[in-house]
């Protein structure tokens, strides 16, 4: 009896990029090529951010005026009693030459500064950098701000409780020859099947999530509220202070004497309206009267269609329905009443104090004049008449 060799001679294959999953659960695992490749993407892309940041930094340590605007604007303000300006008066040249006889302020940002003007940048009060570089930029940094201490707050959570948890797993990772590398032992592979340490990652989801959401509405909070300032044309720059501290708890505190002081204005306004309108009416009524009983019959059309047309020129916001067919004009007829007799008044010159986009950033902050269904339709079909669906 013969006996044939049946073991077989161990052969070595080629490294391959194709994914490595675990015999026991399937599930990838990283290789070291995986980690080879994470740091090469370090490699080139830290150098690539370190050269634009330095480029930066370095053409406005150069010549910061190009990119701050207002100093460069502030250079060319020149005096109303110099010279120059007279000349440029005088003769209007210079065109492409700015001029400004008012003082032009800046941010006091250092010129010899490499990186502290990011930190003067960040640590700015909003009112102040409002009054600066405008709405946009308010925006834009509110929003760079608020991913900026997300990632933070994230990272925070990922160094001190992730990678140690995933770093001192006995249970699990690495790869199927027993060896170790960085991302097998600081990702959640190195944890083995049901490990308790799925704790620390179930309560990260949570963690980071409630995160999100908190700075979330909070630089929504600010681009409504400083949003709102500016489309009243709040004057004061000021006034927009309020977005570093505003939340969801202290939001109708802040905005509540906007909505009062804008209520009042337009209340005041409206009954100043009204009287000045109903004078208007009244004078426009004997006027009327008067002048018809010194005109011949045909005469007396013609000049009630050019005292119709003069009243409605200088009745501004007077809505006013003329309606020839129903409306006898012959002697002694008296002139249509003024619409704004009704409940709600309005005066069109109150656009240019109390834009409607006042009332329309939060709903649930309407004031309480404009909370019937009624009331608001008949005020914006005063302001829009027949744009109101």
């Amino acid at each position: 009896m013969s006996f044939q060799n049946t073991t077989r001679t161990p052969t070595t294959q080629a490294p391959t990029l194709a994914p490595s999953l675990s015999p026991t659960s399937g599930e990838y695992i990283p290789t070291v090529n995986d980690t080879n490749h994470f740091v090469f993407d370090l490699y080139v892309s830290l150098p690539i951010t370190f050269f634009l940041v330095a480029s930066y930094c370095l053409v406005r340590r150069w010549k910061p005026e190009i990119f701050e605007k207002r100093r460069q604007f502030a250079k060319k303000r020149v005096p109303s009693n110099s010279e120059e300006r007279r000349e440029e008066k005088k003769e209007e040249k210079e065109k492409e030459k700015v001029m400004w006889e008012e003082a032009i302020e800046y941010p006091k940002l250092g010129e010899n500064d490499w990186v502290k003007w990011m930190y003067d940048i960040w640590k700015m009060d909003s009112s102040e950098f409002y009054k600066y570089a405008g709405l946009d930029a308010v925006i834009m940094r509110t929003f760079v701000r608020g991913c900026m201490y997300i990632s933070l707050w994230c990272m925070a959570y990922g160094f001190v409780i992730l990678i140690p948890v995933y770093a001192t797993s006995t249970s699990g990772g690495g790869d199927d020859d027993g060896s170790t590398h960085l991302l097998a032992v600081t990702s959640m592979s190195n944890l083995g099947t049901n490990s308790p340490r799925f704790w620390a990652v179930a309560i990260g989801v949570y963690y980071i999530m409630g995160v999100s959401l908190f700075y979330f509405s909070k630089m929504y909070l600010s681009v409504a509220y400083v949003t709102d300032k500016y489309m009243a044309a709040t004057a004061n720059p000021h006034d927009i202070n309020a977005i570093d501290t505003i939340n969801w708890l202290n939001y109708a505190d802040t905005i509540s004497h906007v909505v009062q002081f804008n209520v009042q204005l337009l209340n005041t306004t409206s009954r100043r309206s009204l009287q000045q309108t109903e004078l208007q009416s009244s004078s426009y009524q004997k006027t009327f009267q008067r002048e018809e009983a010194e005109l011949s019959e045909d005469e007396t059309g013609e000049k009630q269609q050019l005292l119709k047309k003069q009243y409605k020129e200088e009745t501004v916001g007077a809505d006013i329905d003329v309606d020839e067919t129903k409306t006898p004009y012959g002697k002694g007829a008296t002139y249509p009443p003024f619409a704004g007799q009704q409940s709600i008044t309005y005066d069109a010159s109150l656009v240019d104090f109390i834009p409607i986009d006042r009332f329309t950033v939060m709903i649930r902050d309407l004031p309480k004049d404009f909370r019937n269904q009624q009331t608001l339709e008949k005020f914006f079909n005063m302001i829009f008449p027949g744009q109101i669906a």
